[in-house]
C-alpha cells in the first residue's frame, strides 16, 4: 500500500498516554519547508541552496502489502532536483511553514500533549448537526468520528449490538468512524510531525508549532480545528462507542518471531506491544496474551490491566471473562465486575435461504423413523428430501437435542449468540434411558426419481429430471450408547449435559459422567465438584482447576 505524502490531508488527533508500545517513526531530515493551501493539500520541500527548494516525495508501504508483494523497502524518499522552486513562487499558491517554526519537544512530550486533548474539525462540510472529532486509541491508531445528536443507532442486517440504559436518550453519538494508522516523522532531533493513513491512502498530518499548531484538512475543506474543553460534551464521547466501529483485523495482526513467539504488529510491521507471547487473542476492545501459564491483558489503548492471579482469561463480547484466584467473573469494557452482559440484539434479514428438519414416526417395522428436509429461498420451499433413518427400531423415541421433532436453520444463524446445535445429532430414548446418534446427509442413498415429462403443444414430450423431491434413506451412527438417565441440551449455553447415577458430564467434551455437580459461572468457566473436591472447569480448553 503506497502513501504519497505530497497530496494528503492534515488532521489533529488524541494519543494514548501509555507508552507500552513501539510506534512507526520515519526520519526525514531533508524536510526544510512545508507548504499548504486552503483546501488542506500540502507539500514537503528540501532547501537546495539559497531561495531554491526541491519537492520531496515520501513513499510509505504498508507492511501487510510489503510482505504480500515482496517489496524491498517500506520507506523511500525521492527528491525532485530538476524543478526547484523559489520561496516567492511557492507562496503564490501556498502558505509556508519553515523548519525553524516547528516546536521542539521530545516524542514522549508530543504524545502526552496529544493524549490530553480532543479536537473538533471546523469545516464547511460538517456543521453543528454533524461535528467531527479526533481521538487516538493508542500510539499506533487514531479515530476520526462523525457525530450525530440522537438515539442509539442499531446498524444493518447481520449486525449485533449490546443494549444500554441510555439507548433511548438523545445525546451525541458516533454515526460513522474511520480509523487511521499513525506515523511519526522525525525532522530533527526533538522535532516531530505526525502523519495518518488508512492503509490505503495517506490521510493527514499534525504540525506542532512554537506558539500554535496547524491542522489542515482536505476532506472537509478546512485548515482550522478547535481544541475542545474537557468538559465539552463532544470531548466526553465514551471510547467504547467509538471502538464499536473498529475492525482490529484491519490494523493489527499477530506475527511469529524467530523464537516461535507471537507478537502483535501494526500496519507497518512495528510491534504494538513490547512483549511477545505463546499466543495472542485480540478484538476491538482488549488484547489477551498468554506466556506459559501467565496471562497479560491490555485495553485497546495499550494500558496493561491489573488482575490478581489469572488462571485463564478470554475475550467476551465487549469485555472479558476471567478465572481468578477468587473465582470466575465477567468484566465490562470499563473493567467493572458484572453478573451478566447487557442483552445482545441481532438484526436479521427475513428473506434468506433456510432448511427445516422434521422427524416423523411411521408404522413401519423396518424403518419406522423418517427425516424430512425442506430447503428454500426467500420464503418459499424449493426442495424436499424424505429420508428413512436406518438403524432405529419402532420401540425408540427419536427427537432433536431440545426434545423437539422440528429444527429450523437459515443464513441468520451465524449471526446469533445462541445458535442451536447442528441438526445432525439426534436423541434416542428407549425404556427410560437415553443415547445419541448422528447422521450424515452427504451419505444418504437416494432412490432414482420417477420420470417427469414436459409436453409441448404439438404433442411431443421430453423427459426432465425431478430435482424438487428426493426420496431415500440414511444410516444413523451411534454417538453415545443408550443408558444415560437423562440427556439435556441447554440452548443458552450451547451445551449438552449427560446425567447418570447421580453424576453429570458434558458432551461432546466428555462421553461419561464424572462430576458430582456442575454449574456455569461465565460463558467458559464452570464451578464443579469432582469426587468431593471443588474447583473450576475451563470449558474451552477443558482444563480443571481443583482446590
Amino acid at each position: 500500500m503506497k502513501l504519497y505524502l505530497h497530496l494528503c490531508f492534515v488532521f489533529l488527533f488524541l494519543m494514548s498516554a501509555f507508552q507500552t508500545s513501539a510506534q512507526t517513526i520515519v526520519k526525514v531530515p531533508q524536510i526544510d519547508l512545508i507548504a499548504y493551501d486552503s483546501r488542506g493539500n500540502y507539500i514537503f520541500y528540501q532547501k537546495q541552496e539559497e531561495n531554491a527548494y526541491n519537492r520531496i516525495h515520501l513513499e510509505l508501504t504498508n507492511s501487510f502489502f510489503q510482505e504480500k508483494y515482496n517489496l524491498a523497502s517500506a520507506t523511500s524518499i525521492e527528491i525532485d532536483k530538476d524543478n526547484p522552486s523559489t520561496l516567492e513562487k511557492i507562496k503564490e499558491n501556498y502558505q509556508v511553514i519553515l523548519k525553524s517554526e516547528l516546536k521542539k519537544q521530545s516524542l514522549s512530550d508530543f504524545k502526552s500533549y496529544l493524549s490530553q486533548n480532543t479536537w473538533q474539525v471546523m469545516s464547511k462540510r460538517n456543521d453543528k448537526e454533524s461535528p467531527v472529532i479526533f481521538k487516538t486509541i493508542n500510539p499506533s491508531l487514531l479515530s476520526l468520528a462523525e457525530l450525530r445528536y440522537g438515539y442509539a443507532r442499531s446498524g444493518g442486517f447481520g449486525s449485533t449490538y449490546e443494549e444500554s440504559p441510555d439507548d433511548h436518550v438523545k445525546k451525541w453519538r458516533p454515526y460513522d468512524v474511520k480509523f487511521l494508522n499513525i506515523v511519526y516523522l522525525e525532522i530533527d532531533p526533538n522535532t516531530y510531525v505526525a502523519l495518518l493513513n488508512d492503509s490505503n491512502n495517506d490521510k493527514g498530518i499534525f504540525i506542532p508549532l512554537k506558539n500554535n499548531e496547524v491542522a489542515l484538512n482536505n476532506v472537509f475543506e478546512s485548515i482550522t480545528t478547535k481544541k475542545l474543553n474537557p468538559s465539552d460534551s463532544l470531548a466526553r464521547i465514551p471510547e467504547k462507542l467509538i471502538l464499536d466501529y473498529f475492525n482490529a483485523m484491519n490494523f493489527f495482526q499477530p506475527k511469529k518471531g524467530d523464537d516461535g513467539k507471537s507478537f502483535l504488529v501494526n500496519s507497518f510491521g512495528d510491534p504494538v506491544l513490547k512483549q511477545s507471547f505463546d499466543s495472542i487473542n485480540y478484538n476491538r476492545y482488549f488484547i489477551v496474551g498468554k506466556e506459559a501459564e501467565t496471562y497479560t491483558i491490555y485495553k485497546a489503548n495499550l494500558e496493561k490491566v491489573k488482575f490478581d492471579s489469572i488462571k485463564s482469561a478470554y475475550l467476551y463480547r465487549s469485555g472479558l471473562e476471567v478465572l481468578e484466584k477468587n473465582g470466575a467473573h465477567y468484566y465490562n469494557y470499563k473493567l467493572e465486575k458484572i453478573e451478566q452482559f447487557p442483552r445482545a440484539v441481532t438484526l436479521y434479514c427475513g428473506t434468506v435461504p433456510f432448511k427445516n428438519y422434521k422427524l416423523v414416526a411411521k408404522e413401519n417395522n423396518k424403518n419406522p423413523h423418517r427425516l424430512i428436509l425442506e430447503e428454500g429461498h426467500f420464503g418459499g420451499t424449493g426442495f424436499e428430501s424424505f429420508l428413512y433413518l436406518k438403524g432405529l427400531n419402532k420401540n425408540q423415541k427419536v427427537t432433536f437435542l431440545d426434545n423437539s421433532i422440528s429444527e429450523n436453520t437459515d443464513s441468520n444463524s451465524g449471526f446469533s449468540f445462541n445458535n442451536n446445535m447442528p441438526g445432525n445429532i439426534l436423541k434416542v430414548e428407549e425404556e427410560g434411558k437415553f443415547g445419541l446418534v448422528s447422521y450424515n446427509l452427504e451419505k444418504a442413498k437416494l432412490h432414482k426419481p420417477k420420470p417427469e415429462y414436459d409436453v409441448f403443444a404439438n404433442g411431443d414430450s421430453i423427459e426432465i429430471p425431478s430435482l424438487r423431491i428426493k426420496e431415500g434413506s440414511i444410516k444413523v451412527k451411534e454417538v453415545l450408547p443408550i443408558g444415560f438417565d437423562s440427556i439435556v441440551f441447554n440452548a443458552k449455553e450451547q451445551q449438552v449435559y449427560l446425567y447418570h447415577e447421580g453424576k453429570v458430564g458434558l458432551y461432546p467434551q466428555q462421553e461419561e459422567t464424572v462430576y458430582d455437580s456442575i454449574q456455569q459461572q461465565t460463558n467458559s468457566f464452570y464451578y464443579i465438584s469432582k469426587n468431593g473436591t471443588k474447583g473450576y472447569l475451563d470449558r474451552k480448553k477443558f482444563i480443571e482447576y481443583l482446590d
